[in-house]
């Protein structure tokens, strides 16, 4: 192909002296303000990302609830108001158990003074003495005998042990000799740690249940219960609640009041109490506590 050339004849210009002075001038200005840039950045660096840990949120705290409407489950601990009394104070007294351990625990805070007792209700629903993996009452307890000093640790337990036991790699079937001799262990664990920390134990044996099956099961655990607190005398007291609520030793939902009325004491479950039956086991507690150590829970 033949040569371009400009329309008065001459070859086109590529760029003259001019031009080419100021491309060199641009990219000197343009090495000078990178290397000012890289000066600038060495100086101050970028700041390094945090390596702190995410902060977890706290854990809420709810106040404890008066009256009958205490949360199942909760642990609440009522102090008594300052008096100027020269006593050795209110009585402390510490309850764990199941769900009717809920119900004995409100009827006591709702009946006994905050100014005779200090009342730690540290009850929980759907617990035992056989799930430990579900809830470990033998290895909570410690832990609750060192923060509340009780001198008195009230139990209701045993409406959730009507089932296998494990021990280490063993199943244990429900009312096999080698159950009933773990479960009285376990029962065991429970009195004794009580008492080498300083505490009397009142064991409450669950009341008749209305499903013949339940209470007989029932009746097998007091009987374990009664025997394992028959072994510390003056340490440790067994309170039956049919006493309370079912006089004839078979289930009933109605019972009578202290005037002689009767009162539905067990809620349509044929388990639980009715605040009337709570109220009943409540004053019957009392009443055991006073016989066995001289404890006084009301005025």
């Amino acid at each position: 192909m033949g040569s371009h050339t400009t329309r008065d004849g001459s070859p086109p210009a590529h760029g003259g002296p001019a031009l080419r002075v100021a491309v060199a001038l641009l990219a000197l200005a343009m090495a000078a303000a990178s290397v000012l840039a890289w000066q600038l950045l060495s100086a101050h660096p970028a700041p390094a990302r945090s390596s702190l840990p995410r902060s977890t949120p706290p854990a809420t705290t709810l106040p404890p609830q008066g009256g009958r409407t205490t949360s199942p489950g909760a642990v609440t601990t009522r102090t008594a108001p300052p008096t100027t009394t020269t006593t050795a104070g209110p009585l402390r007294v510490l309850e764990i158990g199941d769900s009717l351990g809920v119900d004995l625990g409100v009827a006591m805070e709702h009946n006994w003074p905050s100014t005779k007792v200090q009342l730690t209700m540290a009850a929980r629903t759907d617990t035992g003495l056989t799930n430990a993996a579900y809830f470990d009452w033998p290895g909570a307890l410690p832990g609750l005998l060192a923060s509340t000093h009780p001198q008195v640790v009230i139990v209701l337990l045993g409406a959730n042990d009507l089932q296998s036991m494990v021990t280490g790699s063993t199943v244990l079937g429900d009312g096999t000799p080698a159950w009933n001799a773990a479960y009285a262990a376990r029962v065991t664990s429970i009195v004794t740690a009580s008492i080498r920390a300083g505490s009397k134990v009142l064991w409450v044996g669950e009341p008749a249940m209305q499903d013949p099956f339940i209470s007989a099961g029932m009746a097998r655990l007091d009987g374990i219960a009664q025997a394992v607190v028959s072994r510390h005398p003056g340490d440790a007291a067994y309170l039956s609640s049919d006493a309370a609520l079912a006089p004839d030793g078979t289930f009933a939902v109605d019972a009578a009041g202290p005037t002689g009325l009767q009162l539905q004491v067990r809620t349509p479950d044929g388990v639980h109490l009715m605040p009337a039956g709570a109220d009943l086991l409540a004053a019957a507690v009392s009443q055991a506590l006073a016989n066995a150590w001289g404890m006084v829970t009301s005025q």
